[in-house]
């Protein structure tokens, strides 16, 4: 975790809730909104939903689904 996303890797754990919009969240990162209670739930958006509608480019996506997939796939 440190390598890639220079988080430190000791020390106590940050946790807490969040308030966040999950369908304003997804919306703004992966350019797409799951359907709650089939794709999302609570903070959580389920990895065939995440295979389904984001892992697959061709050799025309734009720049901004290529990083809505990398997203998806980190």
């Amino acid at each position: 975790m440190s390598l890639h996303l220079g988080l430190r890797v000791d020390g106590p754990p940050i946790i807490g809730p969040t308030m966040l919009d999950w369908d304003e969240m997804c919306d703004t990162l992966l350019g797409i909104t799951p359907v709650k209670g089939e794709s999302i739930m609570s903070s959580m958006v389920k990895l065939k939903w995440l295979r389904e509608n984001l892992l697959h480019t061709d050799e025309n996506s734009n720049i901004k689904v290529i990083y809505a997939q990398a997203r998806a796939y980190v």
